[in-house]
């Protein structure tokens, strides 16, 4: 990025802002004392009435500050700035933010670590490779395989190409483990499962987009689907409702519904 670092002086102390480097947070330096502050850094306060870069608690930082202030508060310490320079901060931050979903979005996956919680009997998928946070489309593999109910199956087949490691704490598994897993194997196992209900899943949303493109080209709400319901009461000896979707070309959906008496 072009801009990593900023600098201000408040009350005789010079601050510097230095981007970390995985474009996630600032590290913040006075004096040689430093405190880590993920995004946002800077906020706007209503009732401090300011701009301010906030000091986290008990760090090294906040610490030197404390004793230098004689402040005998524990609360995070805000350093007033300028409104010019918390926009400054912040059009930093949404680029640095889009700049590492675009590297994340292009890093390849190796290895993953699964488990399945004893608690919840919820499969959970951890890698060291990407940010997950930053990634949803591998955030939906996690989501597909507990939604649709693969948990027995997919222990059954994972086991098989997985390398088991005692759990040490942090994680209640159902068996102890965790499991080592390669890419390969995990989207195997996936696509063996889920092959069916992702393949009319991506049917339907293929039909969709053909609707919305006839819905814009017409200019009229095309028909997703016809669906019963319970009549919503709106009139008397009733009891299902023929409700009908429709989209336009917008993507926006409409529904209109028809009492069957």
């Amino acid at each position: 990025m072009k801009y990593k670092k900023i600098k201000f002086e408040r009350k005789g102390l010079e601050f510097t802002l230095t981007l970390n480097n995985k474009m996630s947070g600032w590290i913040i330096e006075s004096e040689g004392h430093q405190a880590e502050r993920s995004f946002p850094c800077a906020c706007y306060s209503k009732r401090l009435g300011g701009h301010f870069v906030v000091i986290p608690s008990f760090t090294e930082l906040w610490k030197f500050l404390k004793a230098k202030l004689n402040m005998t508060s524990n609360d995070n310490i805000y350093v007033a700035i300028d409104e010019s320079l918390a926009e400054e901060i912040w059009a930093i931050e949404k680029t640095a933010a889009e700049e590492r979903k675009r590297l994340e979005a292009g890093k390849e996956v190796k290895m993953w670590t699964w488990g399945v919680g004893g608690d919840t009997f919820h499969i959970y998928l951890w890698t060291d490779d990407v940010d997950l946070e930053l990634r949803p489309d591998l955030q939906e593999l996690e989501k597909n395989l507990n939604r649709g109910g693969y948990v027995l199956s997919f222990m059954e087949e994972a086991k098989k190409v997985s390398e088991p490691v005692k759990v040490a704490g942090g994680f209640y598994s159902i068996d102890g483990y965790k499991y080592k897993i390669s890419h390969e194997d995990l989207m195997r196992i996936y696509y063996q499962l889920l092959g069916p209900v992702l393949e009319k899943k991506k049917k339907e949303q293929e039909r969709l987009q053909q609707l919305i493109a006839e819905a814009m080209r017409t200019g009229k709400p095309q028909l997703v689907r016809m669906f019963p319901d319970v009549c919503d009461g709106s009139v008397d000896d009733c009891d299902i409702d023929n409700v009908y979707q429709y989209v336009d070309g917008d993507g926006n959906y409409t529904y209109k519904r028809i009492h069957t008496h």
